[in-house]
Parts: structure tokens; C-alpha cells; sequence
């Protein structure tokens, strides 16, 4: 989880011009964070709307695309978007998530991974 200075979140951002949403989540989470070569989950996709006011434009209706990918190395080199971060387990980052729509998000990517573990332990 990073911590953008008034509220902690996932790393996200914004589609360049002919990327798919899993290549912009691989871009945004390495400029963000630093970790390069995630090796995505199969099977979660989530889409995230909200609405933000913007100083020069106004309302912004924005879709943010989630994934969940396994990273070889724990280190993080944040970008200057974020003052800090941390890997804490669901039920802890559950209560450091600001936004009631991230909460949502975390309970149904930890949904799905327990059902994968649980499928393929009893595989």
C-alpha cells in the first residue's frame, strides 16, 4: 500500500495511447513502486469507478483496472507521487485503506485468493 501524503491507496494511474489496462498496471506499478516483472494472477480483473474534483478540470469520472501479481523482490523505490508504504496483511491494510471503494476492492482480491489457495491445496 503506498501512502500518498492525505490517504493511503493502490498504486494506479492513468492508460497511455494503445495500452491495454494490464500494461498500464505493469507500467504505473513499477513507476510507482519500482517492482519490475510482476507475474500476474489469472483470473482477477477488477474496475474501480469514482469521482474526483480537479483543480483545472473540474469533476473527473475515473476506471481504474486492479490485478494481482506475485513480485520477486520486496524492495521499493517510491516515486515522488508517494511519502511512504507498507506491506501489511489484509485485515491491517483493510483499516489503513482512506476509501471505503479500496476496502472493497482488498475483500474481493483476498476472496479470490483464498478460494485459488483452497482450490489448488486440494488439487
Amino acid at each position: 500500500m503506498l501512502d500518498y501524503g492525505k490517504h493511503w491507496d493502490f498504486p494506479k494511474g492513468h492508460l497511455k495511447r494503445g495500452e491495454t489496462d494490464m500494461q498500464a498496471a505493469i507500467r504505473e506499478l513499477a513507476e510507482e513502486t519500482g517492482l519490475n516483472k510482476p507475474r500476474p494472477v489469472d483470473g482477477f480483473h477488477y474496475h474501480l469507478r469514482y469521482f474526483f474534483k480537479h483543480k483545472k478540470k473540474g469533476l473527473v469520472d475515473k476506471t481504474v483496472a486492479f490485478f494481482i501479481a506475485r513480485v520477486k523482490t520486496p524492495r521499493i523505490r517510491l516515486s515522488d507521487e508517494h511519502v511512504g508504504y507498507k506491506y501489511l496483511s489484509a485485515a491491517a491494510a483493510k483499516k489503513r485503506l482512506t476509501y471505503a471503494s479500496a476496502r472493497h476492492l482488498l475483500e474481493r482480491a483476498d476472496e479470490f485468493l483464498s478460494q485459488a489457495n483452497g482450490q489448488a491445496a486440494a488439487e
